[in-house]
């Protein structure tokens, strides 16, 4: 038992003092491996051990001068921990141009639209300005004409 209490208080100093001095990152690959112990008298009574002085002085000696350790695996199951970016650049700028979308109302059919009012509006200030030219001229010309027209009337 003492051999225990003494595992367990030198376990805890060691690693209060690596975690203390270690600013380390995490390593790519670690094995991790949670220990038991147990005791018990070896050999036991139902043991016959064969030896050439007797069972007797044979189980008594290996009680004292012999250890039997068995090491096993409590589970044989594994863990695999990966570490990755949970929010990447893409990501990030879809989310902005999402909520651009949403709050400004910018989005591509938006943008459309405006262009084709834009064209349209355009358009139809250029067929004004040509169609008021043109009333101009024709205006001009029929004042010519009457003007023209009143000058011969005033001549004869």
């Amino acid at each position: 038992m003492w051999l225990l209490n003494c595992l367990t208080i030198e376990g805890a100093k060691i690693s209060i003092s690596i975690k203390k001095s270690c600013h380390c990152t995490h390593p790519c690959k670690q094995d991790q491996y949670t220990t038991t112990y147990s005791a018990a008298k070896w050999p036991s009574g139902s043991i016959q051990a064969q030896c050439d002085n007797g069972v007797k002085d044979c189980n008594r000696y290996l009680r004292e001068h012999a250890a039997m350790i068995e090491i096993y695996y409590e589970q044989m199951s594994y863990e695999i921990l990966r570490e990755s970016e949970s929010y990447s650049w893409f990501n990030l700028m879809a989310d902005m141009g999402g909520q651009a979308g949403l709050f400004l109302g910018a989005s591509i059919m938006s943008v459309i639209e405006f262009l084709f009012f834009a064209i349209r509006t355009l358009g139809i200030a250029c067929k004004s300005r040509r169609w008021k030219k043109k009333n101009e001229l024709l205006r001009a010309e029929e004042l010519n004409d009457a003007e023209k027209g009143a000058a011969t009337n005033n001549n004869s």
